[in-house]
């Protein structure tokens, strides 16, 4: 079940329940996942923001995708010790 937070945030478990929240408010929709099992950068984890925008035509319903061509790269300052973790560089 899809949890509502405050301000209109909701945290969805699966893609039906961010399917079925799209559906049931025709809305516009900040859509962004999670990443479980983060990599590391020399110990560190560290995020990429990347900014897309998907529109639909409502005559065709045909969908356009837009890319902002700058991101993002965020790195955490205090090492991670976890031994399960994918390093990308030691």
């Amino acid at each position: 079940e899809c949890v509502h937070g405050s301000h209109g945030i909701a945290v969805c478990r699966t893609i039906d329940e961010v399917q079925k929240d799209i559906n049931s408010s025709g809305s516009t929709f900040v859509i962004q996942k999670y990443i479980e099992n983060s990599l590391l950068v020399h110990g560190r984890k560290f995020d990429l923001r990347m900014y897309a925008l998907l529109t639909q035509e409502p005559s065709s319903r045909a969908f356009r995708l837009y890319f902002y061509d700058s991101g993002l790269a965020r790195f955490c300052t205090p090492k991670i010790e976890h031994k399960h973790r994918t390093c990308l560089c030691t």
